[in-house]
């Protein structure tokens, strides 16, 4: 299993791109059979950290489906990656022959 919040993940991938690892780094990730990421739309991520979240999604994608939880809904994701076509493309990679989850439910957090 793989479990981290997707700020923490493209630092992981912007650390391995410039120590040269990126590869290795990509295998490490793609592998488990499940993989979960937290957070998308918490914090802001730069356009190459995006891009770098992308690159490792649509391979992983091909080997199992990730787990992505994010407060934001699939239209703002434009705004989360910085890029209206690859939110688009990425959403339509995940979504394509599987359900989508939408919980819409009151979180408790919110109400303090």
């Amino acid at each position: 299993m793989y479990y981290a919040t997707l700020a923490d993940l493209i630092t992981w991938l912007e650390d391995a791109e410039y120590a040269g690892h990126l590869t290795r780094r990509h295998h490490t990730i793609v592998s488990p059979s499940l993989m979960v990421v937290d957070e998308i739309g918490y914090l802001p991520i730069s356009r190459s950290g995006a891009q770098l979240c992308c690159q490792l999604l649509i391979p992983r994608d091909e080997h199992a489906s990730p787990v992505l939880t994010s407060n934001k809904s699939f239209e703002e994701w434009g705004d989360v990656f910085g890029d209206e076509v690859m939110a688009a493309a990425l959403i339509d990679r995940l979504v394509l022959m599987r359900p989508a989850l939408s919980l819409t439910t009151c979180c408790e957090r919110m109400h303090r």
